[in-house]
């Protein structure tokens, strides 16, 4: 990523104090799980699961690979260049922002939205690069799983209906307003990008460029 020394300086240092965090450690190893624990997965998800419920904690294996990753990520190494997917690199296919960012003077009242912006980003490559070398989780649940809740069984002569069959959802690990997966650049990996923005932002970052260019809202 080609930026001045002050507008690198200015990102890698809010890169690294979000990785640095206890926040960032947990909702990046339960993408690398691939499964939400049991306090997180309440907050969005809608409907019980036996699964989620007994899961208190990333695992050993994830929070571990995390830690590496944290390590050895170099934010110098990020390409603009969709085409050009490195190790332990991101891609980006947001240009345009990173040249606003870059035009942004750091002593402006916009630089701050600017950076945020360019800080979302670099999490949301992040969540999706980890869920993609990490195929989706190695603790994901599978294929044939069934999330149906157990029914107790009814007293006699008592007939109850059948519970409606229980959506299965293309990540476990996504936000419910950003699901079209299939007109996103990375596909079904960015709805786990969005996910991670949730939880590491409040929500996901938007910027609207009508009323004003330094106006940030949050869905």
């Amino acid at each position: 990523m080609n930026l001045t020394p002050d507008h690198f300086s200015a990102l890698n240092r809010a890169v690294r104090t979000i990785l640095s965090s206890t926040r960032a450690s947990e909702t990046y190893a339960q993408i690398v799980d691939g499964l939400p624990t049991h306090d997180v997965y309440k907050d969005y998800y809608g409907w019980y699961r036996i699964d989620y419920e007994t899961n208190l904690a990333p695992s050993k294996e994830a929070t571990e690979i995390v830690a590496t990753y944290r390590k050895v990520f170099d934010l110098g190494t990020i390409s603009v260049d969709e085409k050009v997917p490195l190790p332990f690199s991101l891609t980006f296919a947001v240009e345009a922002v990173a040249q606003s960012y870059q035009k942004t003077s750091t002593n402006s009242t916009e630089f701050p939205l600017r950076l945020l912006q360019m800080a979302a980003i670099v999490c949301h490559d992040i969540a999706v690069y980890l869920y993609t070398e990490y195929d989706g989780g190695i603790r994901k649940s599978p294929l044939d799983f069934d999330p149906q809740v157990p029914v107790p069984r009814p007293p006699p002569g008592i007939t109850l209906p059948p519970l409606p069959k229980m959506p299965r959802r293309p990540a476990e690990l996504f936000h419910e307003f950003y699901m079209d997966w299939e007109h996103y650049p990375a596909g079904v990996a960015d709805l786990v990008g969005y996910w991670a923005e949730y939880q590491l932002f409040g929500g996901v970052v938007l910027f609207d460029p009508g009323i004003s260019k330094t106006k940030v809202c949050y869905s």
